[in-house]
């Protein structure tokens, strides 16, 4: 946002332009900007006085004290300043014809100060007079700080957009520009990263026909979610960083909240499901239901029309979906404090967060227990038997309870620690607690996107078929031993996969 110059102006300059100075002062000190603000008059009726009694009581009610001293405006003012604000529609009429009279042709700085009302309304400010009433001036009061936070959002945003921005917003000076830049180039770098890896993995999976499995269906899901998250997301982020504020519009707004709301929710439902697999291959074993082509599909299918339900909702009234933080991002309405916005993101965490990682956690719960039992089995039989191991692989010296515990833990870390913070920033504005800041609201939403990044690695380079295939197409990408697995512990879909295969 770059410095302004204001000038508010009213007939004697000594009711409502010197409060609305005084107000907007007060606000530039609260949100760190350093525009510079003054008042004028069209009369000469207070010139070197002090604004009157009323205004000055007014201000000191709420703690505000103006060293004002009544003015006339000068046809110099129109050239130095930025913008001269009216305070009504009466004052902006008889600015013009003063403007005309004194032969100023550029007229496109002057403003009513009552069309930066709340939600994009025009209001009509009271309009004061040493004969009004000390209640008429209270009133104003409010009405004029309204607009002049409106005003100052105004200069964040684009005008279409102000009326969706919260004003809780408005309480915060730009972001620096070199924050913008390093969130640029780390956006950037995800960008770069996740496209390569998940881009890399559905060619592999989708193009392989010994890869086209029912358990790969669903690595192949997770994988073209995140893709497309990435590919929707930080393009309009990087651009929205160079201009420092959302510049495409409400419905590109809605656009992104919506796609990143949606393959988000894909993403997460994917692993979830993926982690089902696993528990019904090594917990369940020949008792489990085997994945089908047709379940895996059907699984793929209520993913998306569960994230679809869920996506669409604040698009039809129950919340909505608006600028967030630095206003270079969109999301959900997470600080409006009604019981629409707040209801949906109480129950959308439930379904999108809790519920996704307690299956997760459940699943691989059981599935190191299983395989700890495994385990401890094959070395008592072995013990009993009088060798050193049953296993016959090359890796008889690594311990699957341990790999399998790795992968476990890694991946629900991961996942954790990508979409927990902005949970944590989305609770802190549902439950009005103080300390969030545009800076750590962005990071946030910045920083769950890399769950994006680290799936590919964690559901396909380690898997055994993927790398040798890997290998074959594209040998820069690989890393590490890719040799074919021994006929007697043969590669499954998946390590967990692999490990309960071996059991059998």
């Amino acid at each position: 946002m770059t410095f302004k110059k204001l000038l508010f102006v009213c007939m004697g300059n000594s009711c409502s332009s010197p409060m609305a100075e005084t107000i907007m002062q007060n606000l530039m000190v609260k949100t760190s900007l350093y525009w510079e603000v003054d008042s004028a008059a069209l009369r000469t009726w207070n010139i070197g006085r002090r604004p009157h009694k009323r205004c000055l009581r007014v201000l000191r009610e709420h703690g505000l004290r103006s060293d004002h001293f009544c003015r006339l405006l000068t046809v110099q003012d129109f050239y130095y300043f930025d913008y001269i604000i009216t305070m009504n529609e009466h004052i902006y009429k008889e600015l013009l014809l003063w403007a005309d009279a004194n032969h100023i042709s550029n007229t496109s700085n002057v403003l009513m100060l009552g069309s930066y009302g709340k939600n994009g309304k025009t209001v009509s400010v009271i309009d004061l007079s040493p004969a009004r009433k000390l209640k008429a001036f209270r009133n104003a009061y409010y009405q004029i700080k309204e607009c002049c936070k409106q005003l100052i959002l105004g200069e964040q945003v684009l005008p279409d957009m102000a009326h969706l921005v919260n004003p809780y917003w408005s309480r915060f000076a730009p972001m620096d520009p070199t924050m913008s830049k390093i969130l640029g180039l780390f956006t950037l770098v995800i960008l770069i990263i996740s496209c390569c890896g998940n881009g890399v993995v559905v060619y592999i999976f989708g193009g392989t026909k010994s890869l086209r499995t029912p358990a790969n269906l669903l690595v192949l899901n997770l994988a073209f979610s995140d893709f497309c998250m990435m590919a929707s997301q930080s393009p309009v982020m990087l651009v929205n960083f160079y201009y420092e504020t959302w510049i495409l519009g409400p419905l590109w707004c809605d656009i992104y909240a919506v796609c990143g709301s949606m393959f988000g929710c894909v993403s997460i439902w994917s692993m979830c499901m993926i982690a089902f697999d696993r528990y019904n291959v090594i917990v369940k074993g020949i008792n489990g239901t085997p994945m089908t082509i047709k379940l895996a599909i059907m699984k793929i299918l209520f993913i998306w029309l569960m994230a679809t339900f869920w996506t669409i909702m604040p698009l039809i009234g129950w919340s909505s979906y608006v600028p967030e933080g630095n206003l270079t991002a969109c999301s959900i309405d997470y600080m409006t404090r009604q019981w629409n916005p707040r209801s949906y993101l109480i129950v959308y965490s439930i379904f999108v967060y809790y519920v996704p990682l307690f299956l997760i956690c459940y699943s691989y719960w059981f599935i190191i227990a299983a395989v700890a039992a495994h385990e401890k089995g094959m070395r008592e039989q072995a013990k009993k038997m009088n060798v050193k191991s049953l296993r016959s692989s090359e890796d008889c010296d690594k311990s699957a309870e341990g790999k399998l515990a790795k992968v476990a833990l890694t991946t629900i870390s991961l996942w954790f620690m990508a979409w927990s913070p902005y949970l944590v920033i989305c609770y802190f504005g549902l439950f009005k607690i103080e300390g969030l800041t545009p800076l750590t609201t962005i990071w946030g939403a910045t920083f769950a996107k890399t769950s994006a990044v680290y799936n590919p690695i964690v559901y396909g380079i380690s898997h055994p078929k993927y790398r040798l295939v890997l290998k074959e197409k594209c040998p820069i990408c690989v890393l590490g031993n890719t040799d074919e697995p021994k006929p007697d512990a043969p590669a499954a879909d998946t390590e967990t996969t692999s490990e309960a295969e071996s059991k059998a």
